[in-house]
Parts: structure tokens; sequence; C-alpha cells
């Protein structure tokens, strides 16, 4: 399989689909972008630059066709492709880009079509519009596919990995709190996940609601993710301390 590293090349293969655009329209740029950036490996890194040279390319009214398209073809990197696009859309279409994600996770009926849209349209909401991406990821929470609660576990884990202050990442470990009750295996992964890297990156929260966690209704395998994620955060501590003193 084809392997594109570098920018020189993933621009090479950007310019077959703009001349496939202007060609023959929407058909053509799904087709090239299928074949030249789909079908060979392109790290994540790389797509999402080319998600972004696409979103500039479209004009803002042919994104979704173009995101339906993607997820037509089945693809785990026009995932990338999808989430970028929607988390493109966010400052001018705030509300039809967290609907459109919602959509397309709960149709990808897959664990990384959640986790890899989770990140890059709730996550990158938060960092972006807390007051408002707050209560929407709450109203989530109550979505009908499962698989749409467990990406709120991918975006929250991104939001707080990339700095949400803590006055968020109290809200949102709440948010968690009240999915903890779940028997779905893919909901407890997701919220896991968000769990333990809020337990690394705040303790102090979960100081505050350590009643909480001790209550009966808590699960053991969600106190064994907050254990987790202390242990890591006392581990980086530690590591911290020995090379500033070193």
């Amino acid at each position: 399989m084809k392997i594109i590293r570098t920018k020189p090349v993933l621009m090479a293969a950007l310019g077959s689909c703009e001349k496939a655009w202007s060609a023959e329209g929407m058909q053509g740029l799904l087709r090239e972008v299928q074949v030249r950036l789909l079908e060979v490996r392109v790290k994540f890194p790389l797509l999402e630059f080319a998600a972004r040279h696409l979103a500039r390319l479209l004009p803002a009214e042919e994104h979704l066709p173009f995101c339906k398209g993607i997820a037509a073809q089945g693809t785990e990197g026009g995932n990338v492709l999808i989430g970028i696009l929607l988390q493109e859309g966010l400052e001018k279409r705030y509300t039809g880009s967290l609907q459109q994600a919602a959509v397309f996770i709960a149709q990808g009926n897959a664990w990384y079509v959640c986790d890899i849209i989770g990140e890059r349209v709730w996550g990158v909401a938060l960092l972006r519009y807390p007051e408002k991406t707050l209560p929407a990821l709450q109203e989530l929470s109550r979505h009908p596919s499962e698989l749409v609660a467990r990406s709120l576990g991918a975006g929250i884990h991104y939001a707080v990995k990339k700095g949400l202050p803590a006055t968020e990442v109290r809200t949102v470990f709440k948010l968690l709190l009240s999915l903890r009750g779940s028997k779905n295996q893919q909901v407890k992964q997701g919220i896991g996940w968000a769990a333990k890297t809020c337990a690394r990156f705040h303790p102090e929260i979960i100081t505050h609601f350590r009643k909480e966690l001790e209550a009966a209704e808590t699960p053991a395998w969600f106190r064994k993710k907050i254990q987790i994620g202390l242990e890591r955060n006392s581990y980086a501590t530690r590591e911290k301390s020995t090379i500033d003193t070193e």
C-alpha cells in the first residue's frame, strides 16, 4: 500500500483532487479523495491538513454533501476529513455542525468513528465555546445512540488534555458521573477514558467529588479509571520533580 509521509506528496494528491472538482464536480472530487487519500496510508495530522485544504476549496454549502459522500465510502480516514470539516463550520454553523456530528457518529456504528469525530468536534467545541457546548453535551448525553454517548468521552478527553479550564472540567466531570450507571460497554469505555483524563490532569476535582465517587451507585470500574488517572498524575509529578532537581 502506498504511504504519504510528506506535505509535498500530499499537495500533489490534493492537486489531483482540485482538478477533479473543477472538471467533474462533487462526484469527481469524492472519487479522487478516496483514491488519492483514503485508499493509501496517511497519518492523521496530514489528513487533517488535507481536510482544511478541502474546506477552503469547497463552498460552505458543499461541505455537508462532501461529508455525506465521504461517510458513504466507509473508510476510517474519512472520519478525520468529516471531523475537520464540521470543526471548520463551528464558528458560523455551530448548531448544525454539532447536529451533523451526532448523525455521522450514530450512522458510523463503530468505535473509531465515535473517537475520531468526537475529539475533533465535541473536543474543539468545548475548548472554543465552552459556555454553549457544555449544555449541548448534556443534551447529547441523552441521544438514543449509545455511540454518541461514547463519543462525548472522546471529546472531553481531548479538551481536558488540551487545557480545558478547571471550572469547565468540573462541569464535564459531573456529566461523566451522570453516565456512570450505564451498562453499555461502548459508553463505559468512552466515559471511563474521559474520567481517567480528568483525574490525571485535575486531581483536585476528584477530591471535590469524593462523596459521589464513594457512593454505592458508583461502580467499581469507574473508580478504577479514576485511580489509574490519579496514579498517572502522581507518576508525572514525580518524574518532573526528578528532572527539576537534577
